[in-house]
């Protein structure tokens, strides 16, 4: 049983502009709905409910695809290397500092994974054309018995017998 007590949340039955303004500031920032309606003290289905109102609805994901755009290019950012500028303390004597930070590995992989997965995923599929002439398991069987048509299953190599080498 969980140690979290749970209680009621308020449910406003009018959505305000006041708190319509709140929710945009929250989603401008990034929190989920969720994160959101816990904040304000308010069900998340209600923030739900009110997406049936267009101008609510238009502009709560307006101000989340800036979260998201935000975010895309710090990404971005991390991925190609940026410069920073930043004051330091040198001797008691701020000094201004343009600091170069290189691309990450990291970032790169998942920028490029993402933006063209045909290209940069992991697992890319094989296609096998042609037969052996035997299931995989017939092959297994045939290897511990020491069959003979394995022989002739693979063909030779650069000139050599792949099995009796």
């Amino acid at each position: 049983m969980s140690s979290k007590k749970t209680r009621a949340k308020a449910s406003p039955s009018k959505l305000t502009p006041a708190l319509a303004a709140k929710i945009y500031v929250l989603a401008r920032r990034g929190f989920t709905d969720q994160q959101i309606a816990d904040l304000l003290d308010i069900h998340r289905v209600s923030i739900w409910r009110w997406r049936v109102h267009p101008d609510f609805f238009s502009t709560l994901q307006a101000n989340k695809k800036i979260a998201d755009a935000i975010v895309a290019r710090s990404l971005y950012e991390r991925a190609t290397g940026y410069s920073l500028v930043t004051e330091e303390l040198a001797n008691g004597v701020p000094v201004t500092i343009t600091k170069s930070l290189p691309p990450d590995v990291v970032a790169c992989i998942f920028w490029l994974k993402n933006r063209a997965p045909a290209q940069w995923r992991d697992q890319h599929e094989l296609a096998h054309r042609g037969s052996i002439g035997m299931t995989f398991v017939d092959g297994l069987k045939a290897v511990v018995e020491g069959d003979r048509r394995l022989d002739h299953a693979a063909p030779p190599v650069n000139g050599h017998d792949a099995l009796h080498a």
